[in-house]
């Protein structure tokens, strides 16, 4: 059974994709759930403070994902394009309402700033990890292209991260290929 703070996080989700950050509010998720207004502004203090306790959640299953690659792998190109299309999925995917999700977004680009910082990274964590076993395994070669591990991390990590926000339900698998060709074609051994 779900505590306090957990149904109040859940129905906040629900609330929040389906009327989006700016029509949503602590009256409407107190109705939502049954929970006074009192009780959700003790737990969480206001609609902000909610919202990035959601968005925190959603990006921790998101960094969850990303953290299942960090692991031995026998071939470094296809291990990073199997992280890179399981995490480009557009960001609040499960939305279909463009106008709720850019909402979403913008909320959580403005208010959710740490958060986001924090998801940017373990995902750069992860992705060193494989370009070290790329490397290891003579699979890359960042000499050619005068990068450093770190800074071929942060390459991959922000042109990636980027299509996330940018892309709209689903489109992200035929950019994310096109990059991956040219980043292959660049540092493959």
């Amino acid at each position: 059974m779900q505590n306090s703070a957990e149904k109040i996080l859940s129905a906040s989700q629900d609330v929040f994709f389906q009327h989006g950050y700016t029509h949503s509010n602590i009256a409407l998720i107190s109705r939502n759930i049954g929970v006074s207004r009192v009780t959700i502004h003790k737990q969480f203090g206001s609609k902000e403070q909610l919202f990035k306790a959601v968005v925190t959640r959603y990006m921790d299953n998101r960094i969850a994902q990303a953290k299942q690659f960090r692991k031995p792998c026998d071939d470094f190109w296809l291990t990073l394009e199997q992280l890179l299309l399981t995490w480009c999925q557009p960001a609040f995917e499960e939305i279909p309402n463009d106008i709720i999700r850019s909402d979403l977004l913008h909320a959580g680009t403005t208010l959710c700033q740490d958060v986001v910082e924090k998801k940017q990274a373990a995902l750069r964590d992860v992705i060193a990890y494989l370009i070290e076993q790329g490397i290891a395994k003579q699979q890359v070669n960042l000499s050619r292209a005068n990068l450093s591990v770190e800074a071929f991390a942060v390459s991959i990590e922000s042109l990636f991260s980027g299509l996330v926000f940018i892309s709209k339900g689903g489109e992200t698998a035929i950019p994310v290929s096109y990059f991956f060709n040219i980043l292959k074609a660049a540092v493959s051994n």
